[in-house]
């Protein structure tokens, strides 16, 4: 096992590239390179490279290659672009209209654009696209140019020529930022790609496995920010985990044919769906439905605004999941803004199980909040909060017309709030149990409300009040309450339940086994498990509510979690993390007693006996302590280990989890 490094500034190519003292410069020897299982190639902070990684080897099992980075300062940036105004280009008037110019090289004429850019970006602003001789003020385009006998870009910029004005204007002419054809066990680790002419981190090519990207920031790129393309072949163990991924043109995420055991899970991913084709969403993923993929997990994710503003009629979901297998699960996730529906799952087919969708927040989205759609079975809706959603309301279980009296069946929506936007509830084309198209749905014990014209529909029925509608629908639709929740601050987006008065929705729910709500507080709590997707947690010790951010954005971050069991005397929980800067901090600890002998205290202490958090154990327990807001709980320094310290003869089994962040 080897580490290379690479400085765009200070490197050389001619360096062994071992060292931080001798790194290499440039990306392309990287890619001509061949590394061993366990290599990592280490990009240096605070650099920049106009270049395109080819990755040129597999890792193993245990060994994965590493393309990361090192030193300080803003992770390293893989560009797709190129900078059109630097000493090798000019700009030239076109005759055609004011203040339109076309683009040459000084040497020879032709850019060397290829086929040219998809996508234009001036002072870090994409550009619109427009038509050569009749461009608006900041419009560019593609075009012949019968004076260089070939074609170029062509801009207008009402500010005068680009070459004097001094603005920098970049073309996006590589595929991607990072690319890899068919290998295997790969980490991409903390590392920036932007304004590529496709995608930013691109997966293509013949049968792998083991990928991961994490701690990376994809942006700006013409269509995909992270894609996993297995037409070629299938694609299994993928991990995204604590990545930003904005402002790209199509989806953010996306996964698609023969793939299986995907993890999305603690990222934060926004503007995206702004500028291709429909058929996108912030993350998305569409399985062949001769090879449906199994094993999906999108988790933790801030997925807001995506689409917004895009004239597509099918732009901008928040997480779509299309055409899935077994065991797919969606969960605490934040959606809020899409211009379509915050979460959608469709195609969900007799023969899979293992399907949810629970414990997430889907607020203010144009299209509506959680869809369940076309011929779609045994999908369990649970626990849900689902506010001020407008279009098709805050949930819509549509299946779709064509005489199959098992399209929509077996579907259950229990121990969910449904408050404000347009309808609380919307079931049609055989979600509504017309025997036709679909059949033994259930929809019972949520919170729908307030009461509105039309606010539920079922199949061609409006009912504007709950009790009209279990009315008319009988069993389908028992336990249900139409009470206002009595959220935290429901102008503020907490939707929190309140203590005082109590929200009818505390303890009002059913208990399907699961045990975090979207917080990660367990559940249950108190006398039962509550509607939505908070469960009441009461005040940590300071008065502090515990909550998770609802905007991520500033902040990267990555999730751990530390179990032991700790027997009178000193266990470390945590060893020295591996994170090369920054703070871990821990925001919930759990602690229980298995044999009832509880004595003395438990210290949970950092380095040279720095004490975070200590407490008396002088009964039986079970217990877990939260700890304020973001960021939350106690800091640990990067390579700062967490020990428990017991200090007394007692047995106690300890579990902390919490986030690193930069």
């Amino acid at each position: 096992m080897a580490d290379y490094f690479v400085d765009a500034t200070a490197g050389n190519d001619s360096n062994d590239g071992l060292s931080e003292g001798a790194p290499w410069k440039t990306i392309a020897k990287v890619s001509a390179a061949s590394f061993s299982a366990g290599d990592t190639i280490s990009f240096k902070r605070g650099e920049k490279w106009r270049e395109q990684l080819m990755v040129p080897s597999s890792g193993s099992s245990g060994n994965p290659i590493t393309f990361g980075a090192y030193g300080t300062g803003d992770d390293p940036v893989i560009s797709g672009a190129d900078d059109i105004t630097g000493a090798a280009y000019k700009w030239t008037a076109s005759g055609s209209g004011a203040n339109e110019f076309y683009l040459e090289a000084v040497v020879g004429g032709d850019p060397s654009l290829g086929d040219g850019p998809d996508q234009i970006y001036m002072d870090g602003v994409r550009l619109l696209i427009g038509t050569a001789g009749s461009l608006s003020d900041h419009e560019w385009d593609w075009a012949d140019n019968d004076t260089l006998g070939f074609s170029t870009v062509y801009l207008r910029d009402e500010s005068g020529d680009p070459d004097g004005s001094g603005v920098v204007i970049e073309a996006s002419v590589r595929e991607a930022g990072i690319r890899s054809g068919g290998k295997s066990y790969l980490t991409i680790d903390g590392l920036t790609v932007e304004r590529a002419n496709l995608h930013g981190v691109y997966f293509l090519g013949v049968a792998s496995s083991n990928l991961t990207v994490q701690n990376c920031t994809t942006k700006e790129c013409h269509r995909g920010g992270i894609v996993f393309d297995s037409t070629l072949a299938a694609q299994t163990v993928l991990l995204v985990d604590a990545c930003t991924v904005h402002d790209n043109g199509g989806s953010g995420v996306n996964v698609f044919d023969d793939f299986g055991d995907l993890i999305v899970q603690n990222c934060t991913v926004y503007n995206n769906c702004t500028s291709i084709a429909d058929f996108t969403a912030g993350i998305k993923t569409f399985s062949l439905a001769g090879a449906r993929s199994n094993g999906i997990t999108i988790k933790i994710n801030t997925v807001y605004d995506n689409g917004e503003g895009a004239p597509g009629e099918e732009r901008g979901y928040g997480i779509w999941v299309d055409s899935p297998g077994t065991d797919v699960i969606i969960e605490r996730n934040l959606c809020y803004g899409n211009q379509k529906f915050g979460i959608q799952f469709e195609f969900g087919a007799a023969d899979q199980s293992g399907r949810r969708i629970s414990y997430n927040i889907c607020r203010d989205n144009t299209g509506g909040g959680i869809l369940v759609a076309r011929r779609t079975h045994d999908c369990l809706v649970y626990n849900n909060t689902c506010v001020d959603n407008i279009g098709f309301g805050n949930i819509a279980i549509l299946g779709e017309s064509g005489g199959d009296p098992v399209g929509m069946e077996d579907n259950i929506i229990l121990n969910n709030i449904c408050w404000g936007g347009t309808k609380s509830l919307n079931a049609q084309g055989g979600a509504e149990n017309d025997g036709v198209n679909g059949d033994n749905n259930l929809y019972q014990g949520n919170l729908f409300g307030p009461d509105q014209s039309n606010g539920i529909r079922w199949g061609g029925d409006f009912y504007s009040t709950l009790a009209a509608w279990v009315t008319a629908v009988g069993a389908a639709a028992t336990g249900n309450i139409n009470d206002d929740p009595l959220f935290a601050d429901e102008g503020g987006n907490d939707f929190h339940l309140q203590p005082t008065p109590t929200s009818p929705a505390i303890d009002a729910g059913t208990d399907v086994s699961l045990t975090q709500d979207f917080d990660g507080v367990s559940v249950p709590r108190g006398g039962g498990v509550d509607l939505g997707a908070f469960e009441y947690s009461g005040m940590n010790s300071e008065g502090a509510r515990y909550t998770r951010p609802a905007d991520l954005r500033e902040q990267e971050y990555k999730s751990f979690e530390a179990n032991a069991l700790v027997i009178d005397g000193t266990t470390t929980l945590l060893a020295a993390p591996a994170v090369k800067e920054g703070k871990w901090k821990v925001h919930r600890v759990t602690l229980m007693n298995p044999i009832a002998d509880a004595a003395g205290t438990l210290s949970l202490e950092g380095a040279n006996g720095r004490v975070l958090y200590k407490i008396n154990l002088d009964a039986v327990f079970a217990v877990t302590i939260s700890f304020g807001d973001f960021p939350w709980g106690f800091n640990l320094d990067a390579k700062e280990a967490l020990q428990a310290v017991i200090a007394g003869t007692t047995t106690v089994a300890v579990s902390i989890s919490g986030y690193a962040t930069k």
